[in-house]
């Protein structure tokens, strides 16, 4: 949000050209907005992905599985909550499936109880 604002001196250099706002500045918002619109999203879905793992993890908390990814959710949010805007982004297609896959593929973990692979 505070990357929106801008400061006196780009305001005033502005209005010797009878424009408020410079295309590249227009530029410069509209992606700003799309990267929170986009951080906003991430946030929640990896908010119900930590809902759904802690809530099954109160139901039966002996289950190691439901814990760990528990955890990595609760890891993953913390850290797309305290990011920062990256400088430079890599936009290679192998590059973005497998971070969306790394983030968002615990989505297809089914958290309910079933057979034990490893009995404890």
């Amino acid at each position: 949000m505070f990357a929106l604002l801008i400061s006196k001196s780009e305001a005033l250099s502005h209005i010797s050209d009878g424009r408020i706002l410079s295309a590249a500045r227009k530029r410069e918002i509209l992606v700003d907005l799309r990267e929170g619109f986009f951080r906003i999203c991430a946030l929640a879905f990896a908010g119900m992905f930590v809902y759904r793992g802690v809530s099954h993890l109160m139901l039966d908390p002996t289950r190691i599985n439901v814990a760990l990814v528990a955890i990595s959710e609760i890891l993953t949010f913390t850290w797309l909550l305290l990011s920062r805007r990256p400088q430079v982004r890599d936009w290679n297609p192998l590059t973005v499936v497998v971070s969306v896959v790394a983030s968002f593929g615990v989505g297809f973990i089914d958290l309910e109880p079933g057979v034990a692979i490893i009995p404890i």
